[in-house]
């Protein structure tokens, strides 16, 4: 500050002006350019904010979509190695009312739903669609949780990611031996008990990560 003083004083009058001219601008150019910065982070923090908002909604939208793909799947694997379903009702009796409510609770295609809902002999048509198309039908089903979770795995949490992941390739596997499974009962009563138990347990855990992921808590 001396030295300014000093080079003030050997200036005289201009040096003053000179001097007050740049404290004055000087300040106003600082001040400028700090505002600057400051709009500048703000910008960028409302455009972090902004995509976060839309990761989190988008992650809202996904998660009950592939659940209820993966509950879906996981029902008609298992429905059709059963090969002890039995009608405990004469489907011929139903109302059409009645015959609609029953086929819409079981994992078949609408079309077979018209095929057993037309049919003279709804009870045989029932026994041949069962028995005749159940790869097609879970391979259907696996192909639009293929789809869907290939689509929207980017938003996805690594720890659900890791889980549906295996999820996808256990019933990839699954349905590879399903297609080519001996015809014998106790290897099929087998194989669909460790289908029953292992994809329970993988349910379980995706179960556990959604909810918690839809109620915005982190997981341990």
């Amino acid at each position: 500050m001396k030295y300014l003083l000093d080079v003030i004083a050997a200036g005289g009058g201009s040096a003053l002006v000179v001097f007050l001219m740049f404290r004055a601008f000087g300040e106003k150019i600082m001040n400028s350019q700090f505002d600057r910065l400051v709009e500048r982070y703000k910008f960028k923090l409302n455009l972090e904010f902004d995509r976060i908002s839309k990761l989190n909604q988008k992650e809202f939208e996904v998660l009950p979509v592939i659940w209820n793909k993966i509950v879906l799947l996981r029902s008609s694997l298992l429905f059709y190695l059963d090969q002890n379903k039995v009608i405990y009702h004469d489907l011929n009796t139903f109302s059409d009312e009645v015959l609609i409510k029953f086929l819409n609770e079981i994992p078949i295609e609408d079309y077979m739903k018209e095929q057993i809902r037309y049919s003279t002999d709804k009870n045989e048509m029932y026994k041949k669609v069962i028995e005749t198309e159940g790869i097609e039908v879970v391979k259907n089903s696996f192909g639009e949780f293929d789809q869907y979770f290939k689509i929207n795995k980017i938003f996805f949490n690594q720890k659900l990611l890791e889980i549906l992941s295996e999820i996808h390739k256990f019933y990839f596997d699954s349905i590879g031996i399903f297609i080519n499974l001996p015809t014998e009962k106790e290897i099929r009563l087998a194989f669909r008990k460790d289908v029953d138990n292992r994809s329970k347990e993988y349910l379980d855990k995706a179960s556990l990560l959604i909810k918690n992921r839809l109620r915005f808590v982190d997981e341990d």
